[in-house]
């Protein structure tokens, strides 16, 4: 029976991997039409060009294609782009020339939204492989704009859709709610001066509000591409804001009502006419703003956002258009309006208009076509993870190709176990391997608990010897202790005298998950140190693909007491192998697995001055209750301070003490 089990399994393989199947497979022939359109722009147009919009425009629908499909060349030209500009938009340094308010094309115009939506590209580049320089510019500009008092940044419609997503992604690479904060303030000046009320569209910008502007008929002039710009924008930033945000339903509400009104004004023919309320001012096919109309319904189709029954119909002919007139047989996107910022009366557009953003947004919306068709995206090798874990107490465990970290949450303090600190789980292997073991053991422990029941016990034994996470099956283990101390690098707050041990988690929020960075934001619940009431500590961590070492950044309310300041350390379980470095603590922890294995433990401030020491916790009798390696850093609790902490394993790659300070040292020359 097993080797006919096994050939009818071979059938099934061979059948699902044949061409044959391949060819008929959902989405497929988008699949070659995605292929075609970029291929050809790219075999014909180089990738060494400005930073400006409307290349940059582009490269937001080269970088869909290349999460979807996962073509290596094509990743390539992003970056070779992204290189010639040096990973900048507008390169003027001096912040006291930097303008915004009118149109520009110089390197003083580093506020203006047509030279930060390269940034959207940057960023997608520095999730694949985060070096710091490909996120140095858009961190530095970016938060300017985020902290700086203006909020009339977006003064044409063209802009919602340039830097709209860059901000939620600089959420998603920070964890600082400040910018979508200052998304949210931005758009309601654009709303006040581009929004009509009475549809939900924008008009381009304040030039072209009715009645002061009309169209040739007497009507609203509501561009196309435009109101493109705003509803693709829209839906790029709700793939990323968090549905918790107090301002997301300001942002879905409108996605909705400006899909419901442009879907009433598509021609029968499939597409948008450049004016969309007067279709004789400008008649006639245009690319641009259909495909961009494309994109965004069918994401809101494709997220359960928008109802798809109800805009099927629209999706249908739009496609019909966009493959049967705008796609032309060599691969080439025609009937592209040029660049411009409104329907012009007699206008000349046909097969042969061409334009770099009409390629960018056809992509967008060939790629969103095929998810809706049931393409199984070609996602990228995952590096990192992360999860929250209800079947362990409310864990939050995350790895990388390195190790593996986890904190405590609200159901183990509930039950009175005391283990405030991060846990180190060891690995010795770069595939991910944290969450089988969290289920594994979980299994287990249902299956150990039933047979423990009815009397079988060595049964139960032999179950959890070989489930258990705290015992190593040839991938690695929990074999640290942690218990009340600050384990390997959480944050307190002290006096110099005393720890403040925080608790567990009360909230959370993973931020990116994969596949090269893993954040996930914590908060705590209200607690009392010394006189003061209801401080609350708040914390960023993060790790990245190939690194030992988890960023965090923490910050407190509510802290009035002077003599408190920030102290994060790692635990001692014995008197040996400490070092206290110039900028770091760092030491080699006896497992309690067996006495050869060594976990390195370390926490590193390679910006800061820090006063390292090791600290003896007493209780009131001074009796020694733990030890820890700590840097004390004497900031303020309120601003935020980031600083890393890290491990590895005798087992795998860092066999010495002297390996893992070598390790330290190099990391903090990279980052100081």
């Amino acid at each position: 029976m097993n080797n006919i089990k096994k050939i009818i399994l071979s059938g099934v393989l061979i059948l699902f991997n044949s061409p044959v199947f391949a060819v008929h497979s959902p989405g497929s022939k988008v699949i070659e039409i995605i292929q075609k359109v970029n291929d050809y722009w790219q075999n014909h147009n180089s990738p060494d060009v400005s930073a400006f919009w409307d290349n940059a425009a582009y490269h937001t629908g080269n970088m869909e294609a290349y999460e979807l499909i996962g073509n290596p060349k094509w990743l390539d030209y992003s970056t070779e782009w992204a290189n010639h500009n040096h990973w900048t938009g507008a390169t003027e340094p001096d912040t006291s020339k930097w303008v915004y308010k009118k149109y520009g094309e110089d390197q003083q115009h580093v506020l203006f939204g047509d030279w930060q939506i390269c940034f959207q590209t940057y960023l997608d580049l520095y999730r694949i492989d985060p070096q710091p320089y490909k996120a140095s510019r858009a961190r530095e500009v970016m938060k300017f704009i985020a902290v700086h008092p203006a909020h009339d940044y977006w003064w044409w419609a063209d802009a919602l859709y340039m830097v709209m997503p860059v901000m939620t992604k600089m959420y998603r690479l920070t964890g600082d709610e400040m910018y979508l904060n200052k998304l949210y303030e931005n758009v309601l000046y654009s709303d006040s001066i581009m929004l009509d009320k009475e549809t939900g569209l924008y008009f381009r910008d304040a030039k072209y509000i009715y009645p002061m502007h009309k169209t040739t008929n007497g009507k609203k002039d509501f561009w196309a591409r435009g109101d493109g710009w705003v509803l693709a924008g829209l839906a790029k930033v709700l793939q990323i804001m968090p549905r918790s945000y107090r301002h997301y339903d300001f942002f879905l509400h409108k996605y909705q009502r400006l899909a419901e009104a442009v879907a009433g004004l598509q021609q029968k023919e499939g597409y948008w006419t450049r004016s969309m309320m007067d279709p004789q001012q400008s008649p006639g096919p245009e690319t641009s703003g259909t495909a961009f109309f494309t994109y965004g319904i069918l994401w809101g189709i494709n997220n359960g956002i928008l109802n798809r029954q109800h805009y099927e119909p629209v999706i249908r002919r739009a496609w019909k258009y966009l493959t049967g007139t705008a796609l032309q047989k060599n691969g080439e996107i025609g009937y592209v309006q040029p660049i411009g910022e409104r329907a012009i009366p007699g206008q000349k557009v046909d097969a042969g208009s061409h334009a770099n953003f009409g390629v960018g947004a056809f992509l967008l919306a060939a790629c969103e076509y095929a998810r809706y068709l049931g393409y199984q995206q070609k996602a990228p090798k995952r590096y990192v993870y992360g999860a929250f874990y209800k079947i362990r107490k409310d864990d939050i465990g995350w790895e990388n190709d390195k190790g593996i970290y986890r904190v405590y949450g609200p159901a183990l303090q509930r039950s009175g176990e005391k283990a405030y600190g991060v846990d180190v789980w060891v690995k010795n292997t770069p595939e991910l391997v944290m969450n089988d073991r969290y289920w594994t053991d979980y299994k287990g422990n249902l299956l150990e608990d039933s047979l423990t029941k009815i009397g079988k016990k060595k049964e139960a034994k032999i179950i959890d010897d070989s489930t258990s996470f705290h015992i190593n099956h040839g991938n690695g283990m929990d074999s640290y202790d942690v218990g009340p101390t600050l384990g390997c690098g959480a944050p307190a707050l002290t006096d110099g005298k005393k720890i403040y041990y925080p608790y567990c988690y009360k909230n959370y929020q993973i931020i990116e998950n994969g596949p090269t960075r893993f954040t996930v934001r914590l908060d705590f619940a209200p607690v009392t140190v010394k006189s003061n009431k209801n401080i609350i500590e708040h914390r960023i961590i993060s790790l990245d693909k190939g690194s030992h070492f988890n960023s965090c950044t923490v910050w407190y309310d509510n802290v009035t007491d002077t003599t408190l300041y920030i102290t994060a350390g790692v635990v001692l379980h014995d008197n040996s192998q400490v070092i206290l470095g110039r900028d770091y603590v760092a030491y080699a922890d006896p497992t309690d697995y067996k006495a050869e294995d060594k976990i390195f433990t370390a926490v590193i401030y390679p910006n800061t001055g820090i006063t390292p020491a090791v600290f003896e916790d007493k209780d009131t009798e001074g009796k020694v209750i733990s030890r820890h390696a700590l840097c004390f850093y004497k900031g303020k609790p309120e601003e935020k301070t980031t600083y890393y902490f890290g491990s590895a394993w005798s087992e795998y790659d860092i066999h010495s003490l002297q390996e893992w300070k070598d390790c330290i040292e190099h990391f903090i020359s990279e980052n100081r």
